[in-house]
């Protein structure tokens, strides 16, 4: 009878342990909330097509930071040094951020990952200066 009750629980553990589960969408306005710190940034210069110039940079301490809030607002922080911003999702892989005293976003930015501990974040903007077309991306990566 032991058997029987320890075999029964076996199978149920193991029809429950073996069902897929179905993937859940998070929202990620919920999942960008908090405070993330800087690990790596590389800014990459473009002129009229060709890159000029890539700078890696992996010197950040814990007062280097991106905080999103769940009311849409947020603090960027550069070596202590914050600014406030609101921020918008515009869809699972698109943010804006609108800085403290501006009326619009500077650049859309990509979310590249955005998972519990790593959030990536890719900028590209592109201006023209005596007809010659400069492109700037950035490509951010933080952990929680």
């Amino acid at each position: 009878m032991k058997n029987l009750k320890l075999t029964s629980f076996l199978l149920i553990l193991l029809a429950f342990s073996s069902c897929k589960k179905d993937k859940v969408e998070e929202n990620p306005s919920r999942t960008i909330v908090g405070k993330w710190y800087l690990k790596k940034v590389i800014e990459t210069t473009y002129m009229d097509g060709v890159k000029k110039e890539e700078a890696p940079s992996t010197n950040f301490g814990s007062e280097d930071y991106l905080e999103f809030k769940a009311d849409g607002s947020g603090n960027i922080s550069e070596d202590g040094d914050k600014d406030a911003f609101s921020y918008k999702i515009l869809s699972d892989n698109q943010l804006q951020l609108i800085y403290e005293g501006e009326t619009e976003a500077d650049a859309t930015i990509n979310i590249t990952k955005l998972t519990a501990a790593d959030l990536v974040l890719f900028i590209d903007q592109s201006e023209t200066y005596q007809n010659v077309k400069y492109r700037y991306t950035s490509e951010l990566t933080l952990k929680k």
